[in-house]
């Protein structure tokens, strides 16, 4: 088996949310299309985002609906 085995290890990790840093309510920036997941920016962080089902284009302001589970909601800034 150690011959068919990978040998490299997975170095990525799911967004660790820092509840001081991002909270509901903040606005930030899609940076991918959001269909309904992508990435955005808040406070110049990377992060990895979802909707409630909408899509959103690129480059639109988004809110911060919601986090649960280390995972962020946002819907369009109105």
């Amino acid at each position: 088996w150690r011959r068919i085995m990978l040998k490299s290890e997975i170095g990525s990790r799911v967004n660790l949310v820092d509840e001081d840093h991002l909270k509901k309510g903040d606005v930030g920036k899609s940076i991918s299309r959001l269909v309904p997941m992508g990435k955005a920016m808040f406070n110049n962080d990377y992060v990895e985002v979802r909707t409630m089902g909408e899509f959103l284009d690129p480059g639109v302001d988004i809110v911060i609906e919601k986090i649960e589970d280390n995972k962020i909601y946002v819907k369009l800034k109105e």
